[in-house]
């Protein structure tokens, strides 16, 4: 008998089969014991409700036991923002500017926005390896 389980946010992230614990890809993640949740190496990791229907849902305490996975149109939208910001940046330094006092205020806001960019590139590539 197969029980499905949901986080605290009522999202599918896994499947009981028995006393295991499978993700949505039927990879087998957890060992289930009653209601504890083990690793494969027998280290106790958390809890499941003690629900006798086919729904088991998870604490929030518990809910990284499960992380989900970003979509790829996300992650490829969050890039393709970053590398936008960036360009916006190098434009606005490019482009001719009369005054000095003009162009320093041009230079910062250009220096800013590359800055911003590359922040946020580089924080989605370490999520998209980490995740």
């Amino acid at each position: 008998m197969q029980d499905n389980i949901f986080n605290s946010k009522g999202i599918h992230v896994g499947v009981v089969d028995g006393p295991v614990i499978f993700d949505l890809d039927g990879n087998k993640l957890y060992d289930l014991r009653g209601t504890r949740i083990y690793q494969p190496s027998g280290e106790f990791v958390g809890l499941l409700d003690d629900r006798s229907s086919s729904e088991r849902r998870l604490g929030r305490s518990t809910d990284w036991l499960f992380p989900l996975k970003k979509s790829r149109l996300n992650a490829a939208l969050a890039l393709s923002i970053s590398v936008g910001i960036i360009v916006f940046g190098v434009w606005v330094i490019a482009t001719d500017k009369a005054e000095f006092s003009e162009f320093a205020i041009w230079f910062v806001l250009g220096f800013l926005s590359i800055a911003v960019g590359w922040i946020s590139l580089l924080a989605e590539i370490r999520d998209r390896r980490i995740g």
